[in-house]
C-alpha cells in the first residue's frame, strides 16, 4: 500500500517524452483511485493513515500536488478517498473538515464542482448526525 502513496506523491520527471509523461500521469491517477477504494475497508485504514493518506488526499484536493493540480477527476477521487478514509471516525472527520474551510465556502456559494460538493456535504451531514447521535 505505501507504494501507491509513493507513486502519487513522487513528482513526474520533467525530462521525458510526452507519451511517457502522460502514461505516468495516468499511473498516478490510477494509484490515487486504488487508494480511495482501499480506504473503504476498515482493516486497511490504519495503514493508509500511517502512510499519510489524509495529507495525500488533501494535497490533491487542494491542488498542492503539482502533477494532479488541474485534474478535476483526481480532485474528485481525492475527495472520495477522504470521505472513505475518515467517515467512520468522528475525530478524523472533524479534523478534515477543519482543513476544508475554503472548499466548504465554495460549496456554500455553489462554486464547487457538484461531485466534490456532494462528497463534502456527505462529510458534514455525517458529522452532524454523529454529533446528534452521541449527544442523545
Amino acid at each position: 500500500m505505501p507504494k501507491f502513496v509513493q507513486i502519487v506523491k513522487q513528482p513526474l520527471p520533467r525530462v521525458a517524452s510526452q507519451g511517457s509523461i502522460e502514461d505516468l500521469h495516468q499511473h498516478k491517477r490510477h494509484s490515487l483511485h486504488i487508494l480511495a477504494n482501499l480506504a473503504l475497508h476498515e482493516y486497511l485504514r490504519p495503514t493508509i493513515l500511517a502512510s499519510e493518506g489524509i495529507q495525500l488526499f488533501m494535497d490533491v484536493l487542494k491542488g498542492k500536488n503539482s502533477d494532479l493540480r488541474n485534474d478535476l477527476g483526481a480532485r474528485r477521487t481525492a475527495t472520495k478517498g477522504l470521505v472513505n478514509l475518515v467517515f467512520t471516525k468522528r475525530e478524523l472527520k472533524l479534523s478534515v473538515l477543519s482543513q476544508l474551510g475554503e472548499e466548504i465556502k465554495q460549496v456554500q456559494e455553489d462554486k464547487a464542482d457538484p461531485i466534490i460538493a456532494g462528497l463534502i456535504k456527505t462529510l458534514i451531514q455525517g458529522t452532524a448526525y454523529a454529533a446528534k447521535t452521541f449527544s442523545d
